[in-house]
């Protein structure tokens, strides 16, 4: 948990951490529960389960708050800011293959093999971004251990290996 989340819930309480929980599952941009409110801002998913955003909670005639929150199976639902100091920035986590540097220097490769393989790296190029394509597309569906070790599997193969990447998130 974060500081922001302890100091959320010590102030709001569980009620719109459930409200939020609740409106996520029914895939709803709103949920309300007697005279207070959550609405969803931008939500951005890492697979099927993990998501990252922004909600409003009202409360009461005058009560709001924004906050941001990530929610799934990873951590459970925390507040990573709220009030004044809410802050997101839609990205996105991605993996993707980078050449195993470290493992062609160890193991014995002279300077002329880790050569040809840089250079089998780049001519692949096209077969590698449409595995990453197949390895993001497959893990986000299904984030299982299978899934990790197939394309851990295909890495080694070609002396890669499985890094992520933040990219931003445009609408």
């Amino acid at each position: 948990m974060t500081k922001a989340h302890d100091e959320f819930v010590e102030k709001y309480g569980e009620t719109p951490l459930e409200m939020l929980c609740e409106a996520l599952w029914q895939q709803k941009n709103e949920y309300c529960l007697d005279d207070k409110k959550i609405s969803l801002g931008s939500v951005i998913y890492s697979d099927v389960i993990n998501c990252k955003g922004l909600a409003e909670y009202e409360f009461g005639k005058d009560g709001y708050v924004e906050f941001s929150f990530r929610n799934g199976n990873l951590d459970g639902t925390v507040v990573e800011s709220y009030g004044d100091e809410t802050y997101f920035k839609p990205t996105q986590t991605i993996r993707v293959f980078i050449l195993d540097e470290d493992r062609l220097m160890f193991e014995g490769r002279t300077d002329e093999q880790i050569e040809v393989s840089r250079n089998l790296f780049k001519l692949k190029e096209k077969e590698i971004k449409e595995m990453e394509g197949k390895m993001n597309y497959d893990l986000y569906f299904s984030p299982t251990q299978k899934i990790v070790n197939y394309y851990d599997e295909y890495a080694r193969k070609m002396f890669l290996k499985i890094d992520y990447k933040t990219i931003d998130v445009n609408y």
